[in-house]
């Protein structure tokens, strides 16, 4: 990991054990989501405690939430290393969103309020207008709400969590670092968004599905072109952290 990382003055170790492991947790996962942690990658627990300040307690109790959220994988007897995927991994992934956010996108279209509508719109009015100017992690957030904002009138409460599982995994912020580094995906995506917003604005739920769908497979396409293809590990060798 580059030396850093952490920022100036580490963290403030006021408050309670519980906000301690909300911030560790909050920095290693920047550190990953932004790639100054790289895919193989140890976090070593003693020293990242001497990094941040604190015992291992709740370096290790983020790790285990990292763990959990499929950022990090613990190996017994070997520790916890920062999570790689593969492409076929990508392809699991795509493929459960492709089945259950075009229903999620639908049934939301027929109960959706005019507040539901508004907050929708807000959101992509701010990445159109500032999109080109954000970077990687940004972008994301601004995506991930507007996906979440566009299902999140279905009610099903079952469908969403489900949904927001997908979204919060490492490998979905990894698809997505790539799928912006190719030429006029931003662009692409978000006309897509203003496409799905118009159909979402006008209540015609078959369409938003079909929108939805659509949207979800050309990003696919832009990601991995080859399709399914062999289970290929994204590049990152295997380094200590912490050092």
């Amino acid at each position: 990991m580059a030396e850093g990382w952490l920022g100036a003055g580490g963290l403030d170790l006021s408050g309670d054990q519980r906000r301690l492991v909300d911030l560790v947790h909050g920095k290693l996962k920047d550190a990953i989501q932004e790639g100054l942690v790289r895919p193989g990658e140890r976090l070593a627990q003693g020293e990242l405690a001497k990094q941040f300040g604190t015992s291992r307690s709740p370096i290790r109790e983020a790790i285990v939430r990292l763990s959990e959220e499929g950022f990090v994988t613990i190996e017994p007897h070997r520790g916890a290393f920062v999570r790689e995927f593969t492409e076929l991994e990508m392809h699991h992934l795509y493929e459960v969103r492709s089945l259950l956010e075009p229903y999620a996108a639908e049934k939301a279209a027929r109960q959706a309020s005019q507040d539901d509508l508004d907050r929708l719109a807000a959101v992509h009015a701010r990445a159109e207008a500032h999109g080109g100017e954000m970077d990687v992690k940004t972008l994301f957030r601004f995506n991930g709400e507007f996906h979440r904002l566009l299902v999140a009138p279905c009610a099903n409460d079952t469908l969403l969590s489900t949904l927001d599982s997908l979204w919060n995994r490492q490998v979905a912020f990894g698809m997505f670092a790539i799928y912006t580094q190719t030429q006029g995906a931003v662009d692409a995506m978000l006309r897509e968004h203003g496409e799905i917003l118009d159909a979402y604005r006008e209540k015609r739920a078959d369409v938003v599905r079909a929108l939805v769908d659509e949207h979800i497979r050309e990003s696919w396409r832009t990601v991995s072109p080859s399709g399914a293809g062999p289970a290929t590990t994204l590049p990152g060798p295997r380094r200590r952290v912490g050092s």
